[in-house]
């Protein structure tokens, strides 16, 4: 669909669209990248043509880790230190129907993961200023960590598509979705907050119950703490049953804007 490359020091990023792409007439960043704009011909953006890292325009900057991926990112990858290589690092788990070819560690293998150890580990990560070793760090949380948004340690997981308060030990965790799961984003609750989960939970079904469409919520007991989860809204089902990415954009990025006012997701028009 499109290519981004690096060059020059400082780092210039040039995006080129491929034409079978463009004759789609898809608008996917109307505001400051609008599809008269798009070309076949490389153009190149610099440090300080956007608001964003690089100058990248806020559709490929809405795929960047976060404040909590990056943490994750320095620990399982600590020679990636470019722009490019953070979004291979990304590769096709990232927000939306955007993804990054060649991308690293392309498996499709589902894991289980103890999700006590998974929140103990996580909560540890996200209060050390620095990384630590990368045996410290549980396989899932590398599969299940890409960009979602946020600084607080959160991931990408698979929970059963039936019943909504689960008490189990185990998540599943990357690879390809099995029948009678949903792709979600599970936040851990930190060890030290009352009530957890299970206040956002309830939040969620009061959300549901005056009227509003949310994606589905979830609490999961990990046998010491409740965490609150939801099925991802920038994922569905098809006719044909099977998960589809959605295309998806952060008001910021839309914008281009950084205040953190503004960092909250919104749909674009149709599915992919």
């Amino acid at each position: 669909m499109a290519m981004l490359a690096q060059a020059g020091d400082p780092p210039g990023y040039g995006l080129a669209f491929d034409a079978e792409f463009l004759a789609t007439g898809h608008d996917l960043s109307p505001l400051n990248l609008p599809r008269e704009s798009l070309s076949t011909q490389v153009v190149i953006y610099r440090p300080g043509t956007t608001p964003f890292p690089g100058g990248l325009p806020g559709l490929i900057a809405d795929s960047l880790p976060d404040t909590w991926a990056e943490k994750v990112q320095r620990i399982i990858y600590p020679t990636i230190t470019t722009l490019l290589g953070k979004l291979a690092a990304v590769g096709n788990r990232g927000p939306g129907a955007i993804s990054f070819t060649p991308a690293l560690d392309e498996d499709e293998d589902t894991v289980s993961a103890n999700l006590a150890k998974l929140a103990d580990e996580a909560n540890r990560i996200a209060r050390e200023p620095e990384v630590l070793r990368i045996e410290q760090i549980d396989q899932a949380l590398k599969k299940g960590s890409p960009s979602l948004g946020g600084a607080h340690p959160k991931m990408t997981a698979l929970l059963p598509e039936t019943g909504e308060v689960l008490s189990v030990n185990e998540v599943l965790v990357g690879g390809v979705i099995p029948q009678g799961y949903n792709p979600c984003v599970l936040k851990f609750s930190p060890e030290d907050e009352e009530g957890g989960g299970a206040v956002e939970y309830a939040f969620a079904r009061m959300a549901q119950a005056s009227g509003l469409n949310v994606a589905r919520p979830y609490l999961v007991n990990d046998g010491v703490r409740k965490h609150f989860a939801t099925a991802r809204f920038d994922r569905n089902r098809g006719p044909d049953g099977a998960i589809r990415r959605r295309h998806v954009h952060t008001l910021s990025g839309l914008l281009h804007h950084r205040s953190s006012y503004y960092d909250v997701w919104r749909f674009c028009w149709w599915d992919t």
